[in-house]
């Protein structure tokens, strides 16, 4: 393990919530990048590469449980399939108990945030709406 790389790691750290938040450069998608060896890296990926000793290969990809694309700890990481990543966002429910599995689905907004949205709600939202407009 290279002792200066971990160091430069923290070096640009903000830990928020059990989250070990990248404060350095990010890529267009978002995700902490670091040079190395004058490679651009994904911080999250190297974490699972220094921690969990797993190779990038590309065939899995490195999705995060917290849904932080900043977050680099490697408890807070897993490999996984692009599927996997989608789905692993529609577990739990919203705040009137609606299955996001069920009634659930990720909406990116305009900035490339993710939350989760339950359509349920949504449309008993509209639904309230267009009654009001109409009266």
């Amino acid at each position: 393990m290279n002792i200066e790389l971990i160091d430069k790691l923290w070096s640009r750290t903000k830990q928020i919530d059990k989250c070990w938040l990248w404060q350095g450069g990010i890529n267009s998608d978002k995700y902490g990048q670091i040079r190395v060896n004058d490679k651009m890296l994904s911080v999250h990926r190297l974490s699972v590469s220094i921690y969990l000793g797993i190779e990038y290969t590309g065939k899995w990809q490195a999705n995060h449980t917290c849904e932080n694309k900043r977050c680099w700890n490697p408890l807070h990481l897993y490999m996984g399939s692009k599927t996997e990543n989608r789905n692993d966002g529609l577990t739990g429910s919203c705040n009137k108990g609606h299955l996001y599995s069920e009634h659930g689905r990720i909406h990116v907004d305009k900035h490339g945030q993710r939350r989760r949205v339950c359509t349920l709600c949504n449309k008993q939202a509209s639904k309230r709406f267009r009654e009001k407009e109409y009266l």
